[in-house]
């Protein structure tokens, strides 16, 4: 019923150009350029004007004069911004990722209730108004970034046919039939929802930022680049290199110790729009299991990673670096921090502390992601780009995992990481996380549709910060990133695609993240995974309640000093296998780990089904390499 087939004939005949949507927004860009003429105009005769002022005045009102016309040119320079940004941008999915999300999400019944979830993508419409046309033109937006009428027949019936299925799953009939009066939220068609800001406000943030970096060199953190992004990198116990290297490892092709030696950026990992049903490389899977096998005749198969794994549904290539060893042998894995929308790390400065008084000698890492942050930036960068980032930070340092803490945002970035880079993850922490249930409305309604009304902003700390959070939204560069740059269905994350290893930390009045529904989610996909709720506090309440910090950072130093028994028990087992010799660890594949933390009532159970699954696959490698 609902197959890849139509989805890969439908993205054959597509081309880039998509003319029904750009007349859709061609009108409101003729009419942006005009009244942007205007205001240029405008505000180049009120400079003049001002300056003309300013010259019979003294020097301090000269001075004034002088910032009030950087402020004018300043604002004449985001008019024309927005003119170039606020164009639509076209999308391309892949067919087999879309189909995969779409058998997904049948899953949900238990989690997500329909009426509120429709109801919620259509603005509030009563769901008696909501007829079945309507839902199947959300649905080709959502995926295909169409309306049902553009798409081929084909992919209409695929279309119908998911929207049925949605009926069956959840037990509703819709009408037939289409009404014109429904309107859904369509944000990435949509005119960017931007208020100008000063150019102080810009200039404000930097000195801020500034002020934060001195706080962290005198915490022990180091400035360094890379790929665009400033990152801040604390190693107790090593030396700094003074220019790290860019270089990027050999491929096992041209590796010369034997020893495949594969770059994040370079190995066969998921796409940026992949599935699990992607097609794996046979002729590189069988160079690697020559590699293995002669690894593990050898007696060293415990400093060789298998290039294929496999988690739930996603593929990514694991490192092998015979020179960095065994990590525990030689470092700790470091804490790779993402922050979350606003004022970049400044918020978080109290928690990193806690953090390193928690783990003095374990190393940090702290990506700083400037186009949610309201720094003066031209464009926005992709989720893609800071996963991408982040694995070449730890490869450039010679980490082979790491243990991700994210917050809001930085959840999204997770997420990507998990999918693209998924040997990289040990352990992930997740605060807040906006990337649980994208397919529900309730983060893009309450972040860029939901206007505070005045008397909800003063009166209550929840409500400043709703204001604060708005002002964020309305920022330029945050606004394309969550209206050019959002593609729901690759930044979800999926219990299937999370390490064994994971802790979400969920707020009760969390108006981004519907917590009850994320709770539940995580607890019937993903047992092992342990789930913090705070009964009262809102998004981003964890930064002012310290007791909760203090519970947070104790669950991610237990998390970060799990030890990797069960991957060194596989490569016992799977070495004894190839060798043809029994294993006495063999017998503990199946173990689970247990860890009660006392006084939190939080119970953890970690178990390594994952690990057998890689198992499986580096036996497949070998005896493919056998037979061939």
């Amino acid at each position: 019923m609902i197959t890849a087939a139509a989805d890969s004939q439908f993205l054959a005949a597509t081309i880039h150009a998509r003319p029904a949507k750009t007349d859709r927004g061609a009108a409101p860009l003729r009419g942006g350029m005009r009244l942007n003429t205007a205001v240029t105009a405008a505000a180049c005769l009120l400079g003049h004007c001002l300056y003309a002022w300013a010259a019979c005045r003294g020097a301090i009102h000269q001075i004034v004069a002088f910032w009030l016309c950087l402020e004018l040119a300043f604002f004449i320079w985001t008019c024309w911004r927005y003119r170039i940004i606020n164009q639509l941008v076209d999308f391309r999915y892949e067919p087999a990722r879309v189909a995969e999300v779409k058998r997904r999400f049948l899953r949900l019944d238990k989690c997500i209730p329909l009426e509120g979830c429709l109801t919620g993508w259509f603005l509030g419409s009563p769901i008696e108004a909501i007829r079945r046309g309507n839902v199947e033109d959300f649905v080709a937006y959502g995926f295909y970034s169409r309306y049902m009428h553009e798409l081929p027949p084909n992919l209409q019936d695929a279309t119908a046919d998911f929207v049925q299925a949605i009926e069956q799953k959840w037990d509703r009939q819709l009408p037939e039939g289409r009404n014109p009066d429904v309107k859904f939220m369509a944000h990435v068609w949509e005119d960017l929802r931007v208020l100008p800001k000063p150019l102080a406000l810009h200039v404000g943030c930097e000195i801020i930022s500034l002020l934060g970096h001195a706080v962290l060199r005198f915490m022990g953190f180091r400035m360094e680049n890379c790929q665009g992004f400033t990152y801040w990198i604390r190693q107790p116990g090593r030396e700094a290199s003074p220019t790290p290297s860019e270089e990027r490892p050999l491929t096992p092709s041209q590796s010369q110790g034997g020893t495949p030696s594969v770059s994040p950026m370079d190995s066969p990992s998921v796409s940026a729009r992949s599935s699990a049903d992607e097609e794996v490389d046979f002729s590189q899977l069988s160079r690697s299991a020559d590699l293995l096998r002669m690894r593990t005749r050898s007696g060293d198969l415990f400093r060789t990673r298998s290039i294929i794994h496999r988690r739930g549904d996603s593929f990514s290539s694991l490192r092998s670096d015979e020179n960095a060893g065994d990590l525990e042998d030689t470092e700790q894995r470091p804490l790779f921090f993402m922050h979350g929308v606003g004022l970049g790390l400044i918020p978080y400065l109290g928690l990193v502390q806690q953090i390193l008084w928690a783990c003095p000698d374990r190393p940090m890492i702290l990506l700083e992601v400037p186009h949610v942050s309201l720094r003066l930036q031209l464009r926005a960068m992709s989720v893609d780009d800071v996963a991408h980032a982040a694995a070449q930070i730890l490869w450039r340092h010679s980490y082979q995992e790491a243990c991700f803490v994210a917050h809001s945002y930085g959840t999204f970035c997770a997420s990507r990481i998990c999918q693209l880079h998924r040997s990289l993850v040990h352990s992930m922490v997740l605060i807040d996380p906006v990337c649980f249930l994208t397919c529900y409305p309730q983060l893009l309604y309450n972040f860029v549709y939901k206007v505070p009304l005045l008397s909800e902003c003063l009166g209550s700390v929840a409500g400043i910060l709703g204001a604060a959070r708005f002002l964020f939204s309305r920022d330029l560069i945050i606004s394309e990133t969550f209206c050019r740059k959002f593609q729901w269905h690759e930044l979800m994350l999926w219990p299937e695609d999370m390490p064994q290893h994971a802790l979400v930390c969920l707020s009760h009045n969390d108006d981004l993240v519907p917590s009850a529904m994320v709770r539940k989610h995580i607890s019937d996909a993903h047992p092992t995974a342990s789930v913090m709720y705070h009964p009262t506090a809102g998004h981003g309440g964890f930064l002012v309640d310290f007791p909760w910090q203090q519970q947070m950072v104790q669950g991610i130093k237990q998390l970060a000093e799990l030890p990797e028994e069960g991957l060194a028990t596989l490569m016992e087992a799977t070495s004894a296998k190839l060798d043809g010799k029994p294993s006495a660890g063999s017998a503990g594949l199946s173990r689970a780990h247990s860890i009660h933390r006392a006084g939190s009532g939080l119970r953890r159970q970690y178990s390594f089904r994952g690990v057998r699954t890689q198992a499986s696959l580096i036996s497949r490698a070998a005896a493919f390499a056998q037979s061939g």
